[in-house]
């Protein structure tokens, strides 16, 4: 049974964003740079082929920032219904009455209630600021020697590995956002069940 750190164990509990360098390792992204410098004058690949690769990954992240996006947005609408149907909960059983409520319960929902709070708010950060890299009119004047495919290769994979860390920030907040609501979940449960058993 793997052990969990007591760090890891917090950020469970307590979801906080974990710092850049963890989430984008400066030396993957320093060796990423390196290969494509690499690349602007490596004549082992032919330039339409290194073009019509680049393109692909290209395609392919534009896809993962598509799914991305979709699984904030599902996140959202499942928070702000759950958050809705507690806080209705709540209001009909009356748990706020004087001598009405259980007090595990009346935690359990109001600490429910600010996961899914926090959650939506996480999400909203991933469909929130952000910031794309594409190719303009600065990066389509070719460079010295390359072939005007190898050129816009090399800007197209320097582009991409710029996104790659922004996509990994907003892959960061969107766990957070699903561990805010797995935790809420759970006290929504753990609260059913000692109002239960009381």
């Amino acid at each position: 049974m793997a052990r969990l750190a007591p760090i890891t164990l917090l950020r469970q509990v307590v979801p906080v964003p974990r710092k850049d360098r963890v989430i984008n390792p400066p030396h993957l992204f320093e060796r990423y740079e390196t290969r494509i410098a690499e690349l602007r004058d490596d004549p082992r690949i032919p330039d339409s082929e290194l073009l019509e690769q680049a393109r692909k990954m290209w395609a392919d992240q534009e896809t993962r920032l598509s799914s991305i996006d979709s699984r904030a947005g599902q996140l959202m609408a499942a928070a702000g219904i759950a958050a809705s149907l507690t806080t209705t909960a709540v209001g009909q059983k009356g748990l706020f009455g004087v001598g009405a409520g259980n007090p595990l319960l009346v935690i359990a929902y109001l600490l429910a209630l600010a996961y899914f709070a926090y959650c939506i708010l996480v999400a909203l950060r991933v469909h929130g600021r952000r910031r794309r890299h594409k190719i303009g009119p600065d990066e389509l004047v070719p460079s010295v020697g390359a072939s005007y495919s190898r050129h816009l290769a090399v800007e197209l994979l320097a582009s991409l590995v710029k996104n790659y860390q922004s996509d990994n920030r907003q892959v960061e907040a969107l766990h957070m956002a699903q561990w805010a609501f797995r935790n809420a979940v759970i006290l929504l449960v753990f609260g059913g069940i000692t109002a239960v058993w009381r």
